[in-house]
């Protein structure tokens, strides 16, 4: 069984995924998510009947920094594809 992961949201949201690889419906709405590793990344692909989505969570191994690659595709081909980079420093302790 591979554990899951949850992901606290700056709204206070909790998404909790399943990086088995199997599609399974969003939480809140229609459509359906497949989580996976891919080696130390974790990719999430969110399809609902407005378009596809694909996460890409990553941590750099020297400087501890988490970036989130978001990849937005309208369904129908009615918007171009949008990539969108996050960067999150790691707070001290």
């Amino acid at each position: 069984i591979t554990p899951a992961v949850a992901i606290v949201e700056p709204d206070g949201i909790v998404r909790t995924l399943q990086p088995d690889g199997e599609r399974y419906q969003v939480e809140h709405g229609e459509g359906e998510v497949k989580t996976r590793w891919k080696g130390d990344r974790l990719t999430v692909e969110t399809k609902t009947e407005r378009g596809k989505m694909k996460e890409t969570w990553s941590v750099s191994p020297e400087t501890g920094r988490l970036t989130v690659r978001l990849e937005i595709e309208g369904g129908g081909g009615r918007m171009p594809k949008v990539e969108i980079d996050r960067v999150y420093d790691p707070v001290e302790r």
